[in-house]
């Protein structure tokens, strides 16, 4: 879990002396630490007014945005960071304000503003506390307003009164209304890569030689974020973890929130399709919230870094991941292998031999091999390699009279019939290796019957239906190990199959 990266890179601290209190290491359990960050003055009453010091500072902010006592481990974690400075007060208190617990309360705009006054400025609203509320209304973000806050002289004080650094929002207003970096805002955007992608606080030279990178526009916060996603610490971090953690990372570090389930599912369903770290990457640097976060912190987002080489086309993913009579690729992983390199072609119809053989000749299986060597991901299954065969037949083969064999007539000249269509696809189950045939039976209903070819697999004694359909009709021709069950249109002799 990356809370336990963080504390072990934050609490693996040797003892220090600043400023005369002396910090423990990690050693030192949290019962004891907690005594390092007292809330209150030693001759105070222990009420609100008397907080002081980092402790003090922190306790409140509990108080005020998260209406609740502190907890233990996330007391000290804020603690730490405001006094190794690697936070300042203006990145906390929007830690606060920002957070899920604080927007799961659904305060209104006007308790909203009334908060803000109470942690930026240690006092109740006055007159001029409508405006603000306007601006919201008008559509300004929370966090603008929040902004507004943090660059007042009053937020200045206020952090006076408690011993911390103030910090800024990150931008300030040119009177051409173009929005300028300041060092303060682009630290806050650094230190936000250091904790929400490799889960710990930035090391003195990282923190500086990112800042003064992205001030001196030499780095894009497109560049910096990849230098974060694609450094060895990073890899090393992901190894252990699920691809929903992976994904709920990307999403905190650009879009500064939890994943939604139907954006969960979108990435996890293009993950085991072999997506890779560059797609995904893109993806979420390439996202108008990123650009809008980059613009908060007053930094440029950056042009595309073009990292893509190979994508499969959002068509294929909504057909292999929606379409509902293709969603058996779990089932392939079970289907009977055989080391052949024919099939057998079962007559249902009431004429002609009952079986027949069709051997992959030398020029269908030089077909075989260069149309997986163009259109497979080398990470894919057997099942997804056959069920992306399928979806090609099914997109790109016009429906007319063969030109050759099976595969010659589809992959090449891209036009046949449904004993093409099928024949192909079979071709390529039995090229890589498993055990399927073609059936010649019928399509339609008892009585209204016409002739038709499709394929079956064998799985766990069971049989399975390979039905590559062509483009244009209703969906329901595409089939992808589907059980008889799940339709009535298949006939062999003169009795559905079921």
């Amino acid at each position: 879990m990356r809370k336990n990266l963080l504390n072990s890179c934050t609490y693996l601290l040797t003892t220090a002396m600043v400023a005369g209190l002396l910090i423990p290491s990690g050693d030192v359990n949290a019962d004891q630490r907690i005594n390092f960050y007292p809330v209150y003055s030693e001759d105070s009453e222990n009420t609100y007014e008397d907080t002081e010091g980092i402790g003090g500072f922190v306790a409140r902010l509990y108080r005020i945005a998260l209406g609740r006592d502190y907890d233990t481990e996330g007391f000290i974690g804020w603690c730490d960071r405001l006094f190794y400075k690697t936070s300042n007060g203006a990145s906390v208190a929007k830690g606060f304000l920002l957070s899920y617990e604080f927007k799961n309360k659904e305060y209104s705009n006007e308790e909203f503003v009334e908060i803000l006054y109470r942690v930026f400025f240690d006092r109740e609203p006055d007159a001029y506390s409508s405006g603000w509320v306007e601006r919201l209304e008008e559509g300004e973000t929370r966090e603008e307003v929040i902004n507004g806050f943090v660059d007042s002289a009053e937020w200045i004080n206020t952090c006076a009164q408690f011993g911390i650094i103030p910090g800024a929002s990150g931008v300030y207003q040119e009177d051409d209304g173009s929005r300028k970096p300041t060092n303060g805002g682009v630290e806050n955007f650094v230190t936000s890569l250091y904790s929400d992608c490799l889960g710990r606080e930035p090391d003195d030279f990282g923190l500086n030689g990112w800042t003064e990178s992205l001030i001196n526009k030499e780095v894009s916060g497109k560049e910096a974020a990849y230098g974060f996603f694609f450094s060895p610490e990073f890899q090393f971090l992901i190894a252990d973890k699920s691809d929903e953690e992976v994904i709920s990372i990307y999403y905190k570090v650009f879009l500064d929130r939890s994943p939604d389930s139907a954006g969960m599912e979108f990435w996890l369903s293009k993950i085991s399709w072999g997506l890779d770290l560059d797609v995904l990457f893109m993806g979420f640097a390439d996202s108008q919230e990123f650009k809008n976060k980059c613009e908060e912190y007053g930094i440029e987002a950056g042009e595309s870094l073009n990292l893509i080489e190979y994508e499969v086309d959002e068509d294929f993913y909504r057909f292999a991941n929606y379409s509902s009579n293709v969603r058996g690729l779990e089932n392939f992983s079970n289907a009977k292998r055989v080391d052949r390199d024919y099939f057998y072609i079962y007559n249902e119809q009431d004429n002609g031999a009952p079986q027949t053989t069709h051997n992959l000749t030398i020029a269908e299986k030089r077909i075989l091999q260069e149309f997986a060597s163009e259109h497979f991901n080398p990470s894919w299954t057997d099942g997804q390699k056959i069920l992306y065969t399928l979806y090609w037949i099914n997109r790109n083969v016009t429906y007319g009279s063969a030109n050759g064999d099976f595969c010659a007539s589809i992959f090449v000249h891209r036009t046949g019939q449904c004993a093409q269509y099928n024949g192909a696809l079979v071709s390529m189950i039995t090229y890589l290796g498993y055990d399927a045939s073609m059936i010649r039976g019928y399509r339609g209903y008892p009585g209204n019957k016409w002739s038709h070819y499709w394929g079956e697999v064998y799985i766990d004694g069971e049989v399975y239906i390979m039905e590559a359909g062509n483009y244009g009709d209703s969906g329901d021709w595409s089939y992808f190990c589907q059980p008889y069950s799940n339709t009535t249109k298949f006939i062999k002799k003169d009795t559905p199959c079921s």
